[in-house]
């Protein structure tokens, strides 16, 4: 256990925030956990505040339940009283303060609650995310604080309209991408033992590596990175670790034409 310090994908979306937000990322770079440290320190210092979290199954959900429980734990005293144990709440009486989870198949669920913070995990892949995220915006009120997060799932979902209205300016949401390379982990030294048997000494780039090396400024690490998961994951990497906002959305799974070639002509369409 050690100190909660914010990297910088949990710093930046932090500071430049506001009362909503949509964020497209990368798997596991630590946003769900810095909201739902926010929500518990909100909980814990101000009275009457009601956060909701909702994820795309209940094992997700439980899970970040869970995470609210050991911020809870590994707090030193004094800690505000936390209420009797609940599956899908958190609350601290003296307070009259929770955050309670579900899951997206409640259909129903915020409507009737005044929410101070809400959280939509992993929204691309809701069965019916249209009504849940309705539902939810209209118990935010507008001081509140409204928060979509998810990796792409293709086109055909919720996450993809509405994040092309926000990058166009035509909702009230603020959109943040966090590609890959801003995982601070995602990374593989010269001469790893998890590096793929080629990759273990000085890497030769390809044209695309270059490319994408210069314009982001890349280490070799992270490019040996790159290379391990593409040959991990295939077609999937570039749904699952985006590198840029098209792509992302045309891959689904393993394309029969080239990842590269094809965002670049939907990039320059």
């Amino acid at each position: 256990v050690v100190p909660f310090k914010f990297n910088r994908v949990q710093r930046y979306f932090q500071e430049h925030k506001s009362n909503r937000n949509i964020i497209l990322k990368a798997r596991q770079v630590g946003v769900s956990s810095s909201i739902l440290a926010d929500m518990f320190l909100d909980c814990i210092t101000i009275p009457h505040t009601s956060c909701a979290v909702v994820s795309h199954e209940t094992r997700a959900t439980q899970r970040l339940l869970d995470r609210v429980q050991f911020y809870y734990d590994a707090m030193e005293s004094p800690k505000p009283e936390i209420g009797a144990e609940s599956r899908s709440e958190k609350n601290f009486p003296d307070l009259h303060s929770s955050i309670y989870v579900g899951t997206s198949g409640s259909r129903a669920f915020g409507r009737g609650d005044t929410i101070r913070k809400a959280l939509l995990s992993e929204v691309a892949f809701y069965e019916d995310g249209e009504k849940i995220w309705n539902g939810l915006e209209d118990a935010v009120p507008i001081s509140g604080e409204l928060t979509a997060e998810t990796s792409p799932n293709g086109e055909d979902n919720t996450l993809f309209e509405r994040w092309v209205k926000a990058r166009e300016g035509k909702s009230p949401y603020k959109p943040f991408f966090f590609p890959w390379w801003w995982g601070e982990d995602y990374t593989i030294p010269r001469d790893s033992p998890y590096a793929l048997p080629e990759d273990r000494g000085e890497l030769a780039l390809t044209g695309e590596e270059t490319e994408l090396a210069e314009r982001n400024h890349l280490t070799e690490g992270q490019i040996r990175w790159r290379r391990w998961k593409i040959a991990e994951k295939g077609g999937l990497f570039y749904q699952e670790f985006p590198e840029d906002e098209v792509s992302c959305f045309i891959t689904i799974g393993d394309p029969v034409f080239d990842s590269y070639l094809l965002s670049n002509l939907a990039q320059n369409s």
